[in-house]
């Protein structure tokens, strides 16, 4: 999966929703790639229907959700006003493999922040495309840690991938 970072166009937007397992997702992107994913149903904004990446990136979604699909190959589309720890963070992230696990300290060393775990935390609360950067993917050292939508969906996907343990 690439991702590119520059000036996001709001609008040059177009946003696909769909029903999953974990409740309605809206998918926005522009002609570079996915720009965010909304999980809160209130969060949605009205936008010209998808088109381009938008549609593939909810046909993708869909497939990861019925168990077909491990990895996401389109584009992501991130702001150009990201910190340089923030960008290392969210690449960071998006290399843990499906039904794998990190603890935050750990996704710290690997973006080259040791020590850094409380940041990281932000940095995910805060991710602007979950799923395709798979935040849920990274626990607390001692538990399950926090999740910006509901922890039972950050527990259903983890078990959706295959990883035990995490049961609320």
């Amino acid at each position: 999966m690439r991702i590119l970072f520059g000036e996001l166009r709001p609008s040059a937007w177009t946003a696909v929703t769909l029903k999953t397992p974990v409740g309605p997702v809206q998918v926005v992107s522009d002609e570079a790639g996915v720009t965010a994913v909304r999980m809160e149903h209130e969060a949605f904004a009205r936008m010209p229907d998808g088109k381009g990446w938008a549609l593939k990136a909810a046909a993708e979604l869909e497939q990861y959700f019925m168990g077909r699909r491990k990895k996401f190959t389109v584009p992501l589309h991130l702001a150009s006003g990201l910190t340089r720890f923030q960008r290392g963070v969210l690449c960071a992230c998006a290399g843990i493999p499906c039904g794998k696990i990190l603890a935050y300290g750990d996704l710290a060393h690997k973006a080259g922040y040791s020590g850094a775990a409380r940041a990281v935390g932000q940095v995910m609360a805060h991710n602007p495309v979950p799923l395709f950067i798979p935040c849920h993917r990274v626990v607390a050292s001692g538990g399950l840690g926090g999740y910006g939508f509901h922890t039972n969906i950050k527990i259903y996907l983890l078990e959706h991938e295959g990883v035990k343990g995490y049961r609320g």
